[in-house]
């Protein structure tokens, strides 16, 4: 498939997959999908279908997903915050532009970890956090010259910036970690800058960090973070 293709695919098929999910037959004729009178068995519970949630990465996948009226699912592996807020408001200006009702839905995917002290909230995460984005960057390189792979140019930025890091900026522009209290003010900052209805916490990015840890981690979230943020 050429990369080029990949947006007019992506909206064919989306078309095809909703229309699908009314249960009723059906026809579709587009520039890459053509049916005649199908239908999907079993209909699906949730009318007019399941809830639809769309991740973007690349800056012009995000007024495409503001046009759709999607919520969008965002991460700060790509850029910064800076970047991102930029990113969103050109999702936003897309979803009005639309005639969509609101401002669109966003969630955000971070990395977080919350310790008792500063300390071991920054250096328990840090081998993990850092094999995480040294994986990052290979799987960057990997698709370099692959077909269907996307610009190389940006893949090949996206995998000497990840490189380039240093993990005081990954602190910075990364993730969210810290004692309860610094995850309540990093989190609310964050809500307030890119105006995100929800976090998905990557709770152990890299897979490093012991599971006596993440545990740990994880009940300071449910218990004195969460309730804070709501």
């Amino acid at each position: 498939m050429a990369y080029g293709e990949s947006q007019g695919r992506f909206r064919e098929a989306l078309a095809v997959i909703v229309e699908a999910w009314k249960g009723e037959p059906f026809s579709y004729h587009g520039e890459f999908y053509d049916f005649d009178e199908i239908a999907v068995s079993p209909r699906s519970y949730q009318q007019p279908h399941p809830p639809l949630l769309m991740a973007a990465t690349s800056a012009d996948t995000f007024p495409l997903v503001g046009e759709l009226g999607l919520p969008i699912f965002v991460g700060l592996r790509g850029g910064d915050v800076a970047q991102m807020r930029g990113h969103l408001a050109a999702y936003r200006e897309a979803w009005r532009a639309a005639g969509h009702p609101g401002d669109g839905d966003v969630l955000l995917r971070i990395p977080v970890y919350v310790a008792p002290t500063m300390a071991e909230a920054i250096e328990e995460p840090r081998e993990s956090t850092e094999h995480f984005l040294e994986r990052q960057a290979v799987i960057s390189r990997s698709s370099l010259g692959r077909a269907g792979g996307g610009p190389e140019t940006l893949r090949l930025a996206e995998a000497e910036r990840l490189e380039s890091l240093t993990y005081e900026e990954v602190l910075a522009t990364k993730v969210a970690f810290g004692t309860s209290a610094a995850l309540v003010d990093r989190l609310g900052e964050l809500r307030e800058e890119l105006g995100f209805r929800g976090v998905v916490a990557e709770l152990n990015a890299g897979g490093l960090i012991p599971a006596e840890a993440v545990m740990r981690s994880l009940r300071l979230l449910t218990h004195e973070v969460m309730p804070a943020l709501r």
